[in-house]
């Protein structure tokens, strides 16, 4: 590890050839390597030493600020031979370690630091208002079911109710017509066996 590689002195072109000796040096005993470098722009001879061809991958670590506060960011600008993301990520040196945090876009900005915790915490209330909401309407929706269920519960015992009520009527009415029709078939009977038949002698025989 050669950190920073600004740090060197001497005239450019000899630094240049010599980390370039040194860098396919260390490529062909297969060593990883890490260097670092200041930069205060993002061009070859500043960021890269004008060795950035013969680099895998490049890192870029920046502060970056945003609503009066210096956060920290970094992204690969390459990475040769594999896929990568083109999104700056924030970082934070914590106790455990350098933690590198997803993303966190908000309005086309990608957030970072306070600015971030403030998005995320009106983004978690806005979120629990939403499932509020929708928990009300389905207790709402849960109400509205149990008292249509009971009117249709109510109305299936009224609806039996005059059935029955209706069938026994029915049936009671059917039960007079035929008493009725039994009645009138035994008094027509009745007559035919007093009228008999009459034999010219004014006797009447049966």
């Amino acid at each position: 590890m050669i950190d920073p590689l600004t740090g060197l002195n001497g005239e450019a072109y000899e630094i240049k050839a010599m980390l370039s000796r040194l860098i396919d040096h260390l490529k062909s005993r297969e060593i990883t390597s890490v260097l670092t470098t200041l930069v205060t722009s993002q061009s070859d001879e500043q960021s890269g030493l004008g060795i950035s061809s013969v680099i895998d991958t490049w890192l870029d670590v920046s502060n970056l600020e945003l609503e009066g506060e210096r956060n920290r960011g970094i992204n690969i600008l390459k990475s040769r031979g594999m896929p990568h993301s083109n999104q700056v990520r924030e970082f934070l040196i914590t106790g455990a370690g350098v933690d590198i945090r997803d993303v966190y876009a908000s309005e086309g900005a990608v957030l970072m630091g306070s600015a971030r915790e403030d998005r995320e915490a009106r983004d978690r209330a806005a979120v629990t208002a939403r499932e509020a909401d929708l928990e009300g309407k389905r207790r709402r929706l849960g109400y509205r079911r149990e008292a249509l269920d009971a009117q249709i519960a109510a109305l299936a015992a009224q609806r039996d109710a005059e059935t029955l009520e209706l069938s026994s009527e029915i049936d009671t009415g059917e039960q007079i017509e035929r008493q009725i029709e039994r009645d009138r078939g035994a008094r027509t009977t009745a007559r035919d066996a007093v009228g008999g038949s009459d034999d010219g002698r004014g006797e009447v025989r049966s």
